[in-house]
């Protein structure tokens, strides 16, 4: 079995030459239309995998911090988290590991959501950051220094395993899925980029993820899969137009907040969003939102 979902095995945060980068651009664009095909052709065949549109009103209160489109629908998401987890997993206290933490702002976010019912957060990262050090006076935080090949020595005992924006920047996104739900009832959620982020994220990480290379990744080792879709068209339109294609032009960081009427567009793509996945008319998300469960036992997903 092959230790990668793609074809690609070229990092796109990695220095790339022109020639390396036309590679990867043309691996990836034909990976997605395979897989595009082979969605609406074999879609029948999937037996525990739910796809859902996830839809919430547009927090209005979170649109205060300088994120970008795509993250913002990705922490609707994670603010809903309590509501979304299996029936069978213990809601009254957490234990987290995210993979891949960067900076660990995940975790202060978690803990503003579930307050004492987090227990610990573990956070790892194959580059240490000095923000980790923020967190030295809370005993429920610790962060380690590791690659995804590691993740077998910090797996939690009946925690919650979560990756942000991660897993497409793992060569061995196969490995690292068969070594997290080879425990039984463990559970998991992974936001990753959709296909549509191939052109909003020009060379980034490894690949990108539709719903057949999703099936391919979870399906042989867990029963219960359910893939939200996030975003949708409008989202990642405004966010290839204001976040990505200044930063190109400029060769540097676009401060989003400062653009002309930055807030009043991105109000007016959540809610078009919003109202194309409530009618079911959401072709391109932006992100898929994956909780799997590698058990026996059928979760009660909302």
């Amino acid at each position: 079995m092959p230790s990668s979902s793609s074809r690609c095995k070229l990092s796109g945060d990695k220095s790339l030459t022109k020639l390396q980068r036309i590679k990867w651009l043309l691996l990836n664009l034909s990976d997605n239309i395979i897989d595009s095909g082979t969605y609406f052709f074999k879609s029948s065949e999937s037996r525990s995998t739910s796809v859902k549109q996830f839809y919430c009103r547009p927090d209005l209160a979170m649109l205060s911090s300088n994120v970008s489109p795509t993250r913002l629908q990705c922490n609707l998401f994670w603010k809903h988290i309590l509501n979304l987890l299996p029936s069978t997993s213990c809601k009254s206290d957490f234990h987290f590991l995210e993979y891949g933490c960067g900076t660990g702002r995940y975790g202060l976010f978690f803990l503003d959501i579930l307050g004492d019912k987090l227990l610990s957060y573990v956070g790892v990262d194959i580059k240490p950051s000095p923000y980790w050090a923020n967190f030295t006076d809370d005993a429920r935080f610790s962060f380690f220094h590791a690659a995804s090949s590691a993740l077998g020595q910090y797996i939690p005992a009946g925690g919650l395993v979560v990756t942000q924006s991660a897993l497409e920047h793992f060569d061995d996104d196969v490995d690292f899925i068969t070594t997290l739900h080879k425990n039984k009832d463990q559970v998991s959620i992974h936001l990753l980029p959709s296909t549509t982020c191939l052109f909003t994220y020009l060379w980034h990480g490894y690949r990108q993820y539709s719903i057949p290379r999703i099936l391919r990744l979870f399906e042989p080792l867990c029963t219960d899969v359910t893939v939200f879709k996030l975003g949708g068209f409008f989202t990642s339109l405004l966010q290839s137009l204001d976040c990505y294609l200044p930063a190109l032009l400029r060769s540097c960081h676009v401060s989003i907040n400062r653009l002309p009427l930055y807030r009043q567009r991105l109000i007016l793509s959540l809610w078009l969003d919003f109202y194309i996945g409530k009618y079911g008319f959401n072709i391109a998300p932006s992100f898929y939102a994956v909780v799997a469960q590698s058990s026996a036992v059928k979760s009660d997903m909302i």
